[in-house]
C-alpha cells in the first residue's frame, strides 16, 4: 500500500509542477501580448507630418516623465546609457509593462517620475505640479551639446536625450508632444531661440519680491506717518 500511495504524491507533485509552469507561461505570453498593444498604440506618427505647436513654442510648458527616484538623477555618462539601453532594454521594458500602470499617456513606476516642466530663459525648471509652488530641479541647457532621440527602447520612441557633460532623459507623453519639446530645446540649446526669463532662481516669478518690497515700504511709511500723526496730536494736546 505505501508504493501506491508513494506513487500518487509523485504523480500530485508533476501535476502541480505542470500546472505551475503553465501558469508562467501564461503569465510571459499576456506580458508579451500587452508588450505589443503597448507598441502599437504608443508607436509615434510619422514625425514628418507632425509640426510643432506655435503656442508651444511661445511658451514651452507641460508634463514630462523622467528616469528618477524623487529627484532629476541623470546618467553618469553617454556611454553608459547606450550600453544599458542596448543590453537591458528589453528586461527593463518587460518590467515597466508587468509593475507600471498607466497615467496620462506615460508608465507610472519607480524608475520614472511626472513633472511640470518649464523652459524659462536657458533653463529647463521642473515642479511638482502646474502650479509651479515647488521648484524641484533645473537643468542648465547651456551645458547641453546635443538633443536627440533616446536609444533606450523602453521609452517607446518617446524619449529625448539632452547630452552634455551628463545625459538626462525626458519622456514626453505622446508623439505630438515630443515634436514640440524637442523642437523648443534643440533651438534653446543653439541659441535660435531666445526666451525672456520669468522666474527667479527659486521659481518664484520675477517682480514678485520687488513688490513685496514695495509693499512692505509702502506699510513702514503709512505705520511711521501714523506715530508722527499721533505724537503731533499728543503735542498739540
Amino acid at each position: 500500500q505505501e508504493q501506491p500511495e508513494l506513487a500518487t504524491a509523485a504523480e500530485a507533485e508533476g501535476v502541480a509542477e505542470k500546472e505551475e509552469d503553465l501558469e508562467v507561461e501564461a503569465e510571459e505570453q499576456v506580458d508579451a501580448a500587452e508588450e505589443a498593444k503597448d507598441a502599437a498604440e504608443a508607436a509615434p506618427e510619422a514625425e514628418a507630418t507632425l509640426l510643432p505647436s506655435e503656442a508651444f513654442t511661445a511658451q514651452p510648458r507641460g508634463w514630462l516623465a523622467h528616469r528618477s527616484f524623487g529627484k532629476l538623477n541623470p546618467s553618469q555618462t553617454e556611454e553608459a546609457q547606450q550600453e544599458q539601453g542596448s543590453t537591458g532594454g528589453r528586461k527593463r521594458s518587460r518590467f515597466l509593462g508587468s509593475l507600471g500602470r498607466k497615467l496620462g499617456g506615460l508608465t507610472k513606476s519607480i524608475l520614472t517620475k511626472k513633472r511640470f516642466f518649464v523652459v524659462d530663459g536657458t533653463t529647463l525648471r521642473h515642479f511638482r505640479d502646474e502650479a509651479m509652488t515647488s521648484q524641484l530641479g533645473v537643468i542648465d541647457l547651456t551645458t547641453i551639446k546635443q538633443v536627440r532621440d533616446t536609444p533606450d527602447p523602453s521609452c517607446a520612441g518617446r524619449g529625448i536625450d539632452l547630452v552634455g557633460p551628463i545625459v538626462y532623459t525626458l519622456i514626453a507623453a505622446n508623439a505630438q508632444e515630443k515634436v514640440n519639446w524637442t523642437h523648443v530645446l534643440e533651438k534653446v540649446v543653439s541659441r535660435e531661440l531666445v526666451l525672456e526669463p520669468t522666474l527667479d532662481d527659486e521659481g518664484k516669478p520675477l517682480g514678485v519680491q520687488a513688490e513685496d518690497a514695495g509693499d512692505q515700504e509702502d506699510a513702514a511709511a503709512d505705520a511711521g506717518g501714523a506715530e508722527a500723526g499721533d505724537e503731533e496730536e499728543e503735542e498739540a494736546g
